[in-house]
């Protein structure tokens, strides 16, 4: 079974179902949003909602805990993210919305000025 994987295309040897499908992948279906074929599937329906040949996954991890500017490099270059929250990071006053954003500029990301 080939399925597309936010934009990736993966195979599986077995139909599955979304519970089984985020456990093939090692994810926690208590930390992710699963939408498939353009729509969401609610976490109450991970067991029930088959996967199907074709189909077109987009899996959104949430993680907490970004208290570095390492984090925030880590969420956009490797995890491709377009947006990323950030509150805890200015908590402690030791960064700044503006020195993460130069941070994340010298590491060549892109960062919004305005």
């Amino acid at each position: 079974m080939r399925v597309i994987i936010n934009g990736e295309e993966r195979v599986f040897a077995n139909p599955l179902n979304a519970a089984d499908l985020l456990a093939e992948l090692d994810l926690d279906p208590r930390k992710v949003a699963l939408e498939r074929n353009l729509e969401i599937v609610p976490r109450s329906a991970y067991a029930t909602v088959q996967i199907a040949d074709g189909d077109k996954l987009e899996i959104v991890h949430f993680i907490g805990g970004g208290g570095e500017p390492a984090d925030f490099r880590a969420v956009f270059a490797q995890g491709k993210a377009d947006a990323a929250l950030a509150a805890s990071i200015f908590h402690t006053g030791a960064h700044s919305p503006q020195s993460l954003k130069q941070q994340l500029a010298a590491a060549g990301l892109a960062v919004r000025t305005a």
